[in-house]
């Protein structure tokens, strides 16, 4: 693995840690209360972590790929995806045992890459504006 990629795979990995933590977040405390956002938080944080490092694959391999080729695979890959998180989150739904509990345990792991990224631009950018207001 070259140099480039190695820093690529750090970068990502330290990215995958969010959605971890997530689920620790999400799961721990519900083990005392309900079951079955246990088992939809660690569903959802496997989807979701699967889900990530399709993307970072799909990016690696878009890169080479000419422009219409590269816009259909990764068009393909997206429904992949797209599909991959529906059927988890219809399994979830339609188990009896599950439910609308396991659901809401499911979706944390999903938005926090995204929050994750949204605060640590966001404090970034008050950080450099407080630095700039001072000087």
């Amino acid at each position: 693995m070259n140099h480039e990629l190695e820093a690529y795979w750090k970068l990502w990995w330290e990215h995958s840690k969010v959605i971890i933590y997530s689920v620790l977040l999400t799961a721990v405390p519900s083990m005392f209360f309900n079951h079955a956002v246990v088992i939809g938080s660690v569903a959802g944080g496997i989807v979701a972590f699967l889900n990530f490092r399709l993307i970072a694959l799909q990016v690696q391999q878009v890169v080479d790929m000419a422009p219409e080729q590269a816009r259909i695979y990764a068009f393909t890959r997206y429904l992949v995806r797209f599909v991959l998180v529906f059927l988890l989150f219809a399994i979830l739904l339609l188990r009896k045992d599950l439910g609308v509990s396991a659901l809401v345990g499911a979706i944390p792991p999903f938005f926090a890459i995204k929050l994750w990224l949204f605060l640590k631009t966001f404090i970034g950018h008050l950080m450099s504006y407080t630095k700039k207001k001072k000087e």
